[in-house]
């Protein structure tokens, strides 16, 4: 046995003709198979989660680009506040503060408008590196999951090689433990 089991049907007995991938008897281990489902539940939940990462890294991005949107719109209308001022002081009809005023508008506006699409370039990086962290996740759940059906799937113990079947002495319900021999 490769694992604690206990013994839970006998397919073949002592002078049983068996081929390759015959199956020989069946083994339990409830917290082998426990472990394996809990693991297969876990790569689903990550799946699952995954999913919803990028629903909501979606969403936000949306929002960023609204803001850089805004953003942009606003540094519009204060280069065009700006040079309406500018020209209303050359033609003497604005004193020079209000020039003054709509530079600092402007000037305010080509900053937050650099911010904001600093924060959108920021926030695709931060999606990208989001998603492959949850994939890595997925990827490390499944193979857990994987390893432990495996094990399960050994619980299922075949003939290796055709032949017949010499010696069968274990009975149902009995413990093995890894290194005992199941089957001659």
């Amino acid at each position: 046995a490769a694992n604690d089991a206990q013994v839970s049907r006998i397919l073949a007995r002592s002078g049983d003709d068996v081929r390759p991938n015959t199956v020989l008897l069946v083994l339990t281990n409830p917290q082998m198979e426990a472990d394996a489902l809990d693991f297969e539940w876990q790569a689903k939940q990550a799946e699952a989660n995954l999913a919803d990462l990028k629903v909501r890294l979606q969403t936000q991005a949306f929002d960023q680009q609204g803001a850089v949107a805004t953003s942009q719109g606003d540094l519009r209308q204060a280069e065009i506040n700006k040079d309406k001022e500018e020209q209303l002081f050359k033609a003497q009809l604005e004193p020079e503060v209000n020039v003054k005023l709509a530079q600092a508008k402007w000037e305010q506006a080509v900053s937050h408008n650099q911010m904001e699409r600093q924060k959108l370039e920021i926030m695709k990086e931060s999606v990208q590196a989001q998603l492959e962290s949850q994939q890595v996740q997925i990827e490390k759940l499944r193979a857990t999951y994987k390893l432990k059906k495996r094990l399960v799937d050994e619980l299922t113990i075949r003939a290796g090689i055709t032949g017949q079947m010499q010696e069968m002495t274990l009975q149902i319900g009995q413990r093995v433990k890894p290194g005992d021999v199941l089957a001659k």
